[in-house]
């Protein structure tokens, strides 16, 4: 949370090329109709262990209210990462956003090791005024 009517998200939000639910889909529910106040939801699924996934991921920069991201900057990294779950073990999706480095990724919650590649940018990645 940067404030209380924005925030960066990391989410899930696809497995094996299948649209699921998700934190950011979750956080527009919880806070539509509510103004500039912005409520952040966690959302977290079972996968199997032990097969690889292919799991699109997205780190992207949101607002209570949409018209707030029209004369805001808004940054957004997605794409997808693969990796083999190990059992009895939590992920989590991680990033972070710069001017300079963008970038989001997986990582098992105990040892903060990342699974899979990050998917980084070097550079900017601000979204354009149609994009957003």
């Amino acid at each position: 949370m940067h404030s209380r009517s924005k925030a960066d998200l990391f989410v899930a939000e696809q497995l094996d090329g299948q649209d699921i639910d998700n934190g950011m889909r979750r956080t527009h529910q919880a806070s539509q109709g509510k103004g500039f106040a912005l409520t952040t939801v966690q959302f977290g699924r079972s996968i199997v262990a032990g097969k690889l996934v292919k799991v699109g991921v997205r780190g992207r920069t949101i607002f209570a209210a949409p018209i707030q991201a029209l004369t805001s900057t808004v940054y957004q990294v997605k794409g997808t990462v693969e990796f083999v779950p190990e059992p009895n073990a939590t992920y989590v999706v991680r990033g972070e956003f710069s001017d300079e480095y963008s970038a989001v990724w997986i990582e098992e919650t105990a040892s903060k090791t990342v699974v899979g590649k990050k998917l980084e940018v070097n550079g900017s990645a601000k979204l354009g005024f149609l994009e957003k």
